[in-house]
């Protein structure tokens, strides 16, 4: 249960609050680079959740690559 709660509370409720970091990652699933955003943990370590356009996958600070936000 404190697993799901730490879930929770990391993917859908701190991200509304706190500064959002843009980084370049694979995605195994379409098989191409693509842009995401992930946040840091209070002890300013990441989270391993990136968020991008197809929802959320799991990854870690190793394997994604920190770029600037992108221009819209």
């Amino acid at each position: 249960m404190f697993t799901n709660f730490r879930f929770w509370w990391n993917t859908k409720i701190r991200p509304r609050f706190v500064s959002h970091y843009w980084c370049e990652f694979w995605d195994w699933r379409e098989k191409k680079k693509t842009v995401g955003w992930y946040i840091l943990n209070r002890e300013g370590d990441m989270i391993p959740w990136v968020h991008f356009d197809q929802g959320l996958i799991c990854l870690y600070e190793n394997m994604i690559t920190k770029i600037a936000p992108p221009i819209n």
